[in-house]
C-alpha cells in the first residue's frame, strides 16, 4: 500500500530474528548417508533400515553382571549406553519406526531394541496435509458461480492448474493460496482504513497522515504500524485459543461494520459469506506464519505453530497427524533430555544457499536429493545394478556441486532453483477488487454461499470429543498405562 510504503516502509521487519538467526542464515553442511536397499513398507526390512542407521549412533557396549537369588549365581549380560539420534520423516515413516521398535522390544541390549533412534515428525509433509485440510473446507468445484469462494477466485485469475488434491500439485496450489490470502489481508486493511484503493490515504481519525507520521522517530512509527496491524487482526481474524468465533465483526470504534440490521439475530440472519472469508483469512495467515517460521529457521515459532496444528488436525479428523503433533509436543516438553529437545526444536530446517530467510524443511531437502538420485540412476540405462545404485547414493554430496561447476566452466546458465510464481501483483489486484466489489468484510445478514452454507472454523470447531478430554486421555495412555 502506497501510504505505508512512504510512511513506515523503512521500519518494517522483513526478517523476524531469533537467538540462532545468524547460524540459520549460514549455509548448511550436508552429508548424504547413501541408499539403503530395503523397503520400509515391510516390517522386517524396516528393522534392517533402523539397524543400519544405528551405526551412526554413538554407543558404548559393555558387560553387566546380574545376580540371580534363586540360583545364587551371577550372569554376565551385554548392555550398551547410547546417545540417541533423531530420525525424521513423515507421519507414516515415524509410525513404522515405532512399529519396528515395538517388534524388537525384547532385545537384550538397547541396540538390539533399536533404541538408538527417536522418530520425529517433519514439517513439509505436514504442510502438504494442512493444504489438504484447507481444500476440504474451502475448495469446492461446484462453487464456480459463487463469488469470492476459493474455486471462483481460482477461475477468476485463470489458475487452471490448481487442482482438487493439493498433494498432486503442491507448488501451484501453494502459490495460488498465498495470493488469495494476501488479497484478503489487503481487502481487510482497506475496509478497516476506510479507503477504496491501495493508492488512497486513510482519513486522519483512523491513522495520522503520512506527512505527520513520517516525521516521527522509528519507535513511534513501529508502534503505530503494530497497533494498526493488531486491530485488523482482532477485527477480521479469530486465531485465539479458547474463544469461539461469534460471526460478528466488532470494530475498535465501538460499532459493528455492517449494514441491513444486526448480525447474529438468528440463524437465518447470519452473514455466512463474511464468516467464510474470515475463516479463510484466519487459517491462511496461520499457514503463512508457519511457512515464514520455517524459512527463518525459527524453532520457537515452529513449535508454537505445532501447538495450533494439534487442535486443527483434531477438529478436521486427521487422527494420525493429530497423534504425531501430540507426540512431538510431549517429546519436547517431557520425554527428551535438554540437548535432544533443543535439537528437536532447532534442527528442523536446512539452508542450502547461505542466505537469510531461505531455509527449507529437512524432508523437502530429502525429496530434492531423491530427485537428483533418480536422475542419476536413470542415466545408468542398461547398467543398473545394486552396486551401481549404491554408488549413486554415495556420490550425491559431490555430484550436485560438480555438475554446477561443470556448467559454470562451460558457460551453461543455471536456474536459481527457487520456484517461480506466476504474475503475483496482477492477480493480487484482481482478487482485491473482487473482494471489495462483493463486500465480503461487511456484515450483510442473510447471505451465504450455497456450497458453504455453514462455513466451519477449523481451529474452534466442536468435534465429538473435546480437545481437552482427548489430550487427557492420551496423556494417561502415554505415561500411566
Amino acid at each position: 500500500m502506497q501510504f505505508f510504503s512512504f510512511a513506515v516502509g523503512d521500519v518494517v521487519t522483513w526478517h523476524i530474528e531469533h537467538e540462532y538467526y545468524r547460524e540459520m542464515s549460514m549455509k548448511s553442511e550436508v552429508v548424504p548417508l547413501g541408499i539403503v536397499l530395503y523397503n520400509e513398507n515391510k516390517g522386517d526390512e524396516m528393522v534392517k533400515i533402523i539397524d543400519h542407521m544405528q551405526q551412526y549412533v554413538p554407543a558404548v557396549e559393555y558387560s553387566d553382571e546380574c545376580y540371580i537369588p534363586s540360583t545364587m549365581e551371577s550372569v554376565t549380560t551385554p548392555a550398551a549406553l547410547l546417545h540417541r539420534k533423531l530420525f525424521g520423516g513423515d507421519q507414516l515413516t515415524a509410525a513404522r519406526v515405532r512399529g519396528a521398535q515395538a517388534a524388537m522390544c525384547n532385545g537384550q541390549t538397547a541396540l538390539k531394541r533399536l533404541d538408538g533412534v527417536v522418530p520425529v515428525i517433519e514439517d513439509w509433509h505436514t504442510e502438504v496435509l494442512l493444504y489438504e485440510v484447507v481444500w476440504k473446507y474451502f475448495y469446492n468445484t461446484g462453487s464456480a458461480g459463487e463469488h469470492c469462494t476459493l474455486y471462483q477466485l481460482r477461475n477468476r485469475i485463470n489458475r487452471t492448474n490448481v487442482v482438487k488434491n493439493p498433494k498432486s500439485n503442491y507448488n501451484t496450489c501453494s502459490d495460488f493460496f498465498e495470493v488469495v490470502v494476501t488479497g484478503h489481508i489487503l481487502a481487510a486493511a482497506l475496509d478497516y482504513l476506510e479507503i477504496s484503493s491501495l493508492n488512497d490515504d486513510p482519513p486522519e481519525h483512523v491513522i495520522p497522515s503520512a506527512e505527520t507520521l513520517w516525521t516521527r522517530n522509528n519507535e513511534e512509527r513501529k508502534e503505530v504500524l503494530t497497533t494498526i496491524s493488531r486491530r485488523i487482526v482482532e477485527k477480521y481474524m479469530n486465531v485465539s485459543f479458547n474463544e469461539q468465533h461469534s460471526g460478528s465483526a466488532s470494530s475498535d470504534h465501538g460499532e459493528s461494520s455492517h449494514r441491513g440490521g444486526r448480525s447474529g439475530c438468528g440463524q437465518n440472519n447470519r452473514d455466512e459469506v463474511n464468516n467464510y472469508s474470515k475463516h479463510l483469512l484466519s487459517i491462511g495467515c496461520f499457514m503463512l506464519q508457519f511457512k515464514d517460521a520455517i524459512k527463518e529457521g525459527d524453532g520457537n515459532r515452529i513449535l508454537r505453530c505445532w501447538r495450533y496444528l494439534l487442535p486443527i488436525f483434531h477438529n478436521s479428523g486427521r487422527t494420525n497427524y493429530c497423534n504425531e503433533a501430540f507426540g512431538m509436543l510431549c517429546q519436547y516438553q517431557y520425554d527428551l533430555p535438554a540437548l535432544q529437545a533443543a535439537q528437536l526444536l532447532w534442527s528442523r530446517c536446512i539452508n542450502t544457499h547461505g542466505v537469510r530467510g531461505r531455509n527449507i524443511p529437512f524432508d523437502l531437502h530429502l525429496e530434492h536429493l531423491n530427485r537428483l538420485c533418480k536422475e542419476s540412476i536413470k542415466g545408468l540405462h542398461a547398467s543398473k545394478s545394486k552396486e551401481a545404485i549404491v554408488r549413486c547414493g554415495k556420490v550425491l554430496g559431490t555430484l550436485d556441486p560438480l555438475l554446477a561447476q561443470f556448467d559454470k566452466d562451460n558457460g551453461v546458465s543455471q536456474p536459481s532453483g527457487a520456484h517461480k510464481s506466476p504474475s503475483f501483483e496482477k492477480d493480487l489486484n484482481v482478487i482485491v477488487k473482487e473482494l471489495q466489489e462483493f463486500e465480503v468484510f461487511s456484515l450483510i445478514p442473510g447471505r451465504k454461499h450455497h456450497s458453504f452454507p455453514k462455513p466451519r472454523d477449523i481451529l474452534h470447531a466442536k468435534p465429538s470429543k473435546p480437545i481437552t478430554a482427548w489430550v487427557h486421555e492420551h496423556l494417561a495412555q502415554r505415561y500411566f498405562v
